[in-house]
């Protein structure tokens, strides 16, 4: 599996410029286990205007990640497409393992997430992100879910 979210992955609500996730590189429902990607781009928010990275960001990639595995789960389960939308509500042994004064414009992250709870609406994940073999950051990441409401 190789998407680029900008032609199918429908699972980010975010605008274009809120949108970090890039590529969707692997999925594995029996794990609940997703392996994404981002490039990193200048134009995007985490970068300042000298194109030093702001660590917080991190925060929202890695949550992004999750998002994607919660998405290919329920899009399994849930036959009908009704839209789902998720809230980060806790970190958890949030960690920055590696100086993030290496990641430049064109930087290529991997993102790991693996769901290890589910109790809908609530659900716990575990998520790392990679630059090349290293881990930069990691943690677990509790959501609240809600179905989206018809506008009937």
């Amino acid at each position: 599996m190789d998407i680029d979210i900008d032609q199918g992955a429908d699972f980010l609500p975010h605008t274009k410029s809120m949108r970090f996730v890039d590529r969707v590189l692997s999925f594995d429902l029996e794990q609940k286990a997703g392996i994404f990607s981002i490039t990193l781009d200048a134009k995007k928010p985490y970068f300042s205007k000298n194109e030093s990275f702001q660590s917080v960001w991190l925060i929202e990639m890695l949550a992004q990640a999750a998002a994607g595995v919660f998405y290919f789960i329920k899009s399994h389960e849930n036959k009908s497409h009704t839209p789902i939308f998720g809230f980060l509500v806790g970190v958890e042994s949030f960690s920055i393992d590696e100086p993030v004064s290496n990641l430049k414009p064109g930087s290529v992250l991997r993102l790991e997430a693996k769901m290890n709870f589910d109790f809908f609406p609530f659900g716990i994940y575990t998520c790392s992100a990679h630059l090349d073999e290293n881990v930069l950051a990691k943690g677990t990441f509790k959501f609240v879910t809600q179905e989206k409401e018809s506008s009937h």
